[in-house]
């Protein structure tokens, strides 16, 4: 079963690439109507939705029968060309779920691996460079943050502010801009970092790594992670800027591409990695403050929530829609067969075939049978009858089971399929 994990992923991607390349598509309206914080949580849902398997509710719902990934089917795999025959082949010969489900896994370590020691080196540099902040950044913050659950520092390790930490928040404030910005400039920047730590963003930004550590592979992710972290900066700016004035939401706005020329210049400086720290990004964030657009109503954000939902749902039909063709790459137990080699039979033609064959079909209960009220489920029976002629006959049953005995009563032929060549493994026999 471990070589089938894959498979649980493939389904994910689909449903996933599916919701964030609708919402990458409407984003602009669905922005219009609403706000930066919808649309923080709208990238979030989307990013969510790579690892959320909608598509269980369409196979619990249809029963497991109906499922290879879930059930005890064997899919058949039919191929009309030799080329594709023998990629089929090639694939279920090297087993290529039980590679794929390897390398994924090694992928998540590595990629965990590699964001703890981000973070153990984030921390480091703030316990080496960083201290107690004092001076007229002190003096501001304590004027703004009255309370002790955060901590400012001043650090010499970076030139951009930023925030970190999960229980106890600290605010870590670049030495540099101190002797360059003003006091006024001071105070919007620690407000900014403040408005993160009640949104709770830094946690929310190491839940989205840890997402992104199974999802390693997929470039889709990355893009919806990027603008994840575009609108929960442009969140933190609309929430500031609805008490600002013009004069205020100007100065806001020319500062944060000040700070990205200050990062860029001082690009030898180490910065935190849960930092946004492009150019461009900033230049967009002014353009919306500038642009001061009004928030959305309700009634906009409860019909763009319902319509996200009905996306994800959507897409999690069309990964269930897809069982198949995934199981039939990557799936560890399947048979490949020709397209010609074997015909399907009515219900009609399969009794009549039946008759001359003197199969009974309407077998009931045995006497002997322990006396018991029979808790009846229906099921699908397969019988596998090979031929002289090298073929075989494959009949399916449309029957009961007890589940408490175990007693098996069949009701009517289902399908028949013959082969003219038995595909079948030896196990199924």
């Amino acid at each position: 079963m471990t070589e089938n994990i894959f498979i649980f992923a493939a389904y994910s991607v689909i449903t996933g690439s599916i919701t964030c390349a609708i919402i990458l598509l409407i984003k602009k309206i669905v922005y219009n109507r609403t706000s930066a914080a919808f649309m923080k949580y709208l990238m979030g849902f989307g990013l969510i939705s790579f690892v959320l398997p909608s598509y269980m509710i369409y196979f619990l719902m249809e029963e497991a029968e109906t499922s290879f990934i879930i059930g005890d089917g064997v899919p058949l795999i039919v191929v009309n060309s030799n080329l594709t025959e023998d990629i089929y082949n090639f694939l279920d010969r090297i087993n290529i779920g039980r590679i794929l489900t390897a390398v994924w896994a090694t992928g998540i370590v590595i990629y965990i691996v590699c964001l703890i020691i981000n973070y153990i080196k984030t921390i480091r540099a703030i316990k080496k460079y960083s201290t107690p902040a004092v001076g007229k950044t002190a003096e501001i913050f304590k004027f703004i943050e009255k309370s002790e659950r955060v901590i400012l520092l001043m650090s010499k390790s970076t030139a951009q502010p930023y925030t970190i930490g999960v229980r106890r928040k600290y605010i870590v404030f670049p030495v540099i801009l101190e002797n360059i910005l003003s006091d006024k400039e001071i105070r919007l920047i620690l407000m900014h970092e403040l408005t993160h730590i009640e949104k709770n963003d830094a946690f929310l930004k190491i839940f989205i790594e840890i997402l992104n550590g199974i999802n390693w592979f997929n470039p889709f992710f990355y893009k919806i992670k990027k603008g994840y972290c575009f609108w929960t900066e442009a969140d933190c700016d609309e929430t500031l800027n609805q008490d600002f004035d013009e004069e205020t939401r100007r100065l806001y706005a020319n500062l944060l591409i000040k700070v990205a020329e200050i990062n860029i210049k001082y690009k030898n400086v180490l910065a935190s990695f849960l930092a946004l720290k492009r150019k461009n990004s900033m230049t967009r964030r002014e353009e919306l403050i500038m642009k001061n657009k009004k928030k959305g109503t309700k009634m906009a954000t409860v019909a763009m929530s319902f319509m996200a939902l009905c996306v994800f749902c959507g897409a999690g039909y069309a990964a269930k829609e897809a069982d198949y063709a995934v199981y039939g790459v990557f799936g560890s137990d399947k048979n490949i067969v020709r397209e010609g080699e074997f015909d399907v039979l009515t219900v009609d033609e399969a009794e009549e075939l039946m008759e001359t064959r003197n199969i009974d079909n309407n077998s009931g209960y045995s006497e002997t049978e322990p006396k018991h009220i029979h808790t009846w489920i229906d099921v699908i029976i397969t019988e596998h009858e090979k031929l002289d002629n090298g073929g075989c006959i494959m009949i399916y049953y449309n029957s009961k089971v007890c589940e408490d005995c175990g007693k098996t009563q069949t009701k009517d032929i289902f399908d028949v399929e013959t082969f003219s060549v038995c595909p079948h493994k030896e196990a199924i026999i």
